[in-house]
């Protein structure tokens, strides 16, 4: 191919891997910030917020459910938003929209008008999360790509954990302001809302500077305006003039079916058809349920992690050994419910114990993403997951602190697999869907493991040991999907299939046929 044309993907070689892909990942990171603070951080605010306005353990589970519902019902409109106006135009909508309804949240009088504006609140993290992972893998090399979406895990784990610091150091101020206007006291679970909702301005801010990507163009048949950000990213990474990228023509080298022309009902059920096309439908069905398996195991650990963390504290204070962790759980039934409240959400031994864990989790993610150069990304996800499946079985019957705390350790590095299952999505799908695919996969995950954590959270007391059996069951279900799933070799000689044009350099070049999927 002459040098003045190249397909989009080798024009991502061309434009380079620098300051300009480091901004945008940051920027990334930042986004996910925004989607855990406003998601995720809602489970922190809820217990100071019942105690305030007389909300029920029923009524809260109502929230929760309305939370996930608002962010799984949306995904779909924002992914077709994305697909067919652009990735920054939705990506700008959402993060204003969380941004609003997170701060509209810190002023809520009555539970019912909190739960309104968090379903506002969810739908705007969905739409971001929607948004901003599809930009990201775009506008990134495809030897880069795996490496970037799998880091992108150790963002969220340090958000978890900065989560929980921020969250008792704020929770555990002791103030109140009458508001006379809507007959509200400003409190501290108030402004943790104000503050959950600051990082959608930074990324509101960030976007200034982020291009849009430029195979989202190429899917319009915009070839300039994709020169035009192909150019912008060479010149940022380089420090070079545009004139140095010797590139007139660019090709999109995957499947594209135009809907431009189309009613918006038409349009996406012409997407949503191309995404179960074969063998497409049969990579997306596995991912899909890997996924969802995975979500289950790891959503749930998350939100029992604080509640083990206190009773593990606790049981220590009060110098109990030998204690397996559902005899420390039902060991905290002893104390008062209110003082159980008070420390499984705002004890900063607890909080601090939570943020260590994410910390330290975050290291291990950056290992596992050098250990994928040497080892296959199919056999390192079936390793975390047989290694998560045997830490939950033995977490029953372990007596001693120090094995339990690494047991416990292990069964939370299942939340590693997320962002190895994500880099699957855009090895299989092709631009024109990509949204879409995310809003099927990533985002669907999301209901069944809130309703499955809500159960938890309920039984957890009472009957301790099934619970963990029953997740345990579900990772173990979880391994033999993921025995399933495409190997690196398998994708790449399906790039025919999956409608992804094979460069005449990668076929002559067989030493390295599979780097992009390694």
């Amino acid at each position: 191919m002459p040098l003045r044309q190249k397909t989009v993907e080798q024009a991502l070689d061309l434009a380079g891997f620098s300051k300009y892909n480091l901004y945008l990942f940051l920027f990334y990171g930042l986004a996910i910030l925004t989607m855990t603070f406003e998601f995720f951080g809602t489970f922190y605010i809820m217990p100071p917020m019942a105690r305030e306005l007389g909300v029920s353990d029923f009524q809260l589970e109502i929230l929760t459910q309305v939370l996930t519902g608002g962010l799984f019902a949306s995904s779909k409109i924002w992914a077709h938003i994305s697909d067919t106006r652009g990735r920054k135009k939705a990506l700008r909508i959402a993060l204003t929209m969380s941004f609003l309804f997170g701060t509209f949240a810190a002023f809520s009088p009555h539970w019912i008008v909190l739960a309104v504006i968090k379903l506002g609140s969810a739908a705007g993290v969905s739409g971001t999360f929607v948004s901003s992972f599809p930009l990201l893998i775009e506008c990134t090399p495809k030897a880069k790509r795996r490496a970037v979406v799998t880091l992108s895990t150790s963002t969220f784990l340090v958000a978890l954990g900065t989560m929980a610091v921020l969250s008792f150091a704020i929770l555990s101020l002791r103030f109140s302001s009458y508001i006379p206007g809507l007959a509200i006291y400003f409190t501290s679970w108030r402004l943790l809302c104000l503050l959950f909702a600051l990082p959608s301005i930074f990324c509101i801010i960030g976007m200034r500077y982020v291009f849009e990507s430029p195979k989202y163009y190429l899917t319009l048949d915009n070839e300039a305006k994709a020169l035009q950000v192909l150019r912008g990213m060479y010149q940022i990474n380089s420090g070079r003039s545009v004139e140095n990228y010797k590139l007139s023509t660019v090709i999109l080298d995957e499947d594209n079916i135009s809907t431009k022309d189309m009613k918006c009902l038409r349009s996406f059920w012409t997407r949503l058809r191309n995404i179960f096309k074969k063998p497409r439908m049969v990579y997306f069905t596995l991912v899909m349920k890997s996924q969802v398996a995975c979500y289950v195991c790891a959503y749930c650990y998350i939100e029992l992690m604080p509640i083990i963390a206190s009773a593990f504290i606790a049981s220590k204070a009060k110098g109990h050994t030998h204690l397996t962790v559902c005899e420390m759980i039902r060991d905290r039934q002893n104390t008062t419910m209110s003082e159980q409240n008070n420390e499984a959400f705002i004890n900063g031994f607890a909080m601090t114990m939570v943020f260590t864990v994410g910390i330290a989790l975050a290291m291990l993610n950056v290992i596992i993403n050098t250990l994928t150069n040497y080892i296959s990304r199919k056999r390192i996800i079936i390793t975390i997951q047989v290694l998560v499946t045997i830490a939950a079985l033995c977490l029953n019957f372990s007596p001693y602190g120090v094995l339990t705390a690494i047991l416990f350790m292990c069964v939370l590095s299942g939340v590693l697999n997320l962002g190895l299952l994500f880099s699957y999505v855009g090895d299989i799908f092709p631009s024109f869907i990509m949204s879409l695919a995310v809003a099927f996969t990533a985002v669907a995950g999301l209901g069944p493991a809130s309703l499955v954590a809500m159960l938890v959270k309920r039984f957890i007391r009472s009957n301790c040991e099934v619970v963990f059996y029953i997740v345990t069951g579900v990772s173990l279900i979880c391994v033999i999907i993921m025995s399933f799933l495409p190997s690196n070799e398998t994708l790449y000689e399906n790039r025919k299939l999956l409608n992804q044009r094979v460069p005449k350099e990668d076929e002559e070049n067989r030493s390295s046929r599979y780097s992009y999927y390694s």
